[in-house]
């Protein structure tokens, strides 16, 4: 896609430049966005400081045996490459009930600690607990990483923002992992998020909508 110049025509057909049109929106917008992913790696690294407590280390083992349906010990992790760590990562943070109280690592957090963070991770955080793990299916990959996606599980469709899935994806592709955000354009994918060949639907959807209930 051409760069548009700041004295170019805007791109929206209003016939103003670009730099008196929507040049300073998009701009606010990358900022927003690289703002946003600094946040978001904040958050998640307290998240994971967590889940290295010695106290969960039981905890720790008994998820990394049930994710895996027992194929890997704990000590085998480093061997797994990053998207299926931050897969398993992501559903130990924000799904597993430990021991301590049957509460959940992100639970854990905000009970904790929640106090001390600034308003900005509180409230990620708050958005985080409120999450759900779905099955999405991706309707349109458009310009500038947007993705409309659909809601396999609970219905609805949602846009978000995903650069690197955008490159990757394509019409009818599936996603399993969260969406976070609101539904007004500046939705985000789940770092542990897994894209999917949407060939995998007939099979995967029965299998989903059993572990969603």
């Amino acid at each position: 896609m051409a760069t548009v110049g700041r004295n170019d025509p805007c791109p929206c057909g209003s016939g103003k430049k670009y730099k008196q049109c929507c040049g300073p929106k998009e701009r606010a917008q990358q900022v927003r966005q690289v703002v946003g992913h600094r946040e978001d790696d904040l958050l998640w690294s307290a998240l994971l400081s967590h889940v290295d407590r010695p106290g969960l280390y039981v905890d720790s083992q008994s998820a990394f045996n049930r994710f895996w349906d027992g194929s890997f010990d704990l000590r085998a992790a480093r061997a797994l490459d990053q998207p299926a760590m931050e897969a398993f990562l992501e559903w130990y943070v924000y799904d597993y009930t430990t021991s301590k109280g049957r509460r959940r690592i992100v639970d854990r957090l905000a009970e904790e600690e929640g106090a001390r963070l600034p308003p900005e991770l509180r409230e990620l955080l708050e958005e985080r607990r409120a999450s759900h793990l779905s099955l999405y299916a991706i309707e349109e990959v458009a310009a500038g990483g947007r993705l409309q996606l659909s809601d396999l599980l609970l219905g609805g469709q949602y846009p978000a923002l995903d650069a690197g899935l955008a490159r990757l994806a394509r019409p009818g592709d599936l996603l399993l992992g969260r969406r976070f955000g609101s539904d007004e354009g500046d939705g985000r994918i789940s770092r542990g998020t897994v894209l999917l060949p949407g060939a995998m639907k007939p099979g995967l959807l029965g299998v989903a909508e059993r572990g969603f209930a």
